[in-house]
């Protein structure tokens, strides 16, 4: 499979994504049409269908959270490393273009309100995450985020993937009641993991924050490579 063709074969995700984020950012504007309409008397709510778009690229970009394209990739003939290398490029693509497709549809969005509503101010700053670090952190963690996924896939299986993919979503729920509790002065075991995590909070400056992110990037990385290089491919 060469670069043409591996582009050929995985062309249809980016079309798929903007179509994703474009019905995305239908919903969102029609939620905000109607509050406005029948709730809202100061016409000051936020470009929702914007925020929506960025759901939906989001959403598109973790689909490709699997083994799909290492299974086609090397059923193909092509080395674990080509997919390693062109994996993550398309993935970092597709965040761009999905960044690239919400802006527009800002655009579009804040241009429709101030038609619709004039005088129409945004209740949340949306436009503040179009800043370009912003998007350069993104195009850099979510495609080592979703090739880490495809990695823990790989290696626990749909079950075991499953299992980790939980824990990860219920992490900061209970991190914030950690916090909770430790604010509210309990003395139980998850108020004093609230603790610590209030004394890393406070101990830590902004560039060692930085600095604990790069290291757990690199950490998510190193294990995607080393299962990716020994995963086993059935046909």
């Amino acid at each position: 499979m060469s670069v043409p063709q591996y582009w050929k074969a995985n062309w249809g995700i980016f079309l798929f994504q903007i179509c994703f984020q474009t019905g995305f950012f239908a919903i969102g504007l029609t939620i905000v049409l109607i509050i406005n309409q029948f709730f809202n008397e100061d016409m000051d709510y936020a470009c929702l269908g914007t925020m929506m778009a960025l759901c939906g690229m989001f959403a598109s970009v973790v689909t490709l959270a699997n083994n799909v394209n290492f299974r086609m990739t090397v059923l193909m003939g092509q080395t674990r490393r080509y997919f390693l290398l062109w994996q993550p490029l398309t993935m970092a693509l597709l965040t761009l273009l999905g960044w690239l497709t919400a802006f527009l549809l800002y655009r579009l969005e804040y241009l429709l309100y101030g038609i619709l509503y004039p005088g129409f101010t945004e209740g949340i700053p949306v436009g503040e995450v179009f800043r370009w670090w912003i998007i350069a952190l993104f195009v850099t963690i979510l495609p080592v985020s979703c090739l880490f996924l495809g990695a823990l896939h790989a290696k626990f299986g749909q079950k075991g993937f499953f299992v980790i993919w939980m824990a990860l979503c219920f992490a900061p729920m209970t991190l914030t009641h950690a916090v909770d509790g430790f604010q509210s002065g309990r003395n139980n075991l998850l108020a004093k993991l609230g603790g610590l995590i209030m004394l890393l909070v406070e101990s830590l400056t902004p560039l060692m924050w930085a600095a604990v992110g790069a290291a757990a990037l690199l950490a998510m990385l190193g294990f995607s490579v080393w299962v990716y290089l020994k995963a086993e491919v059935r046909i």
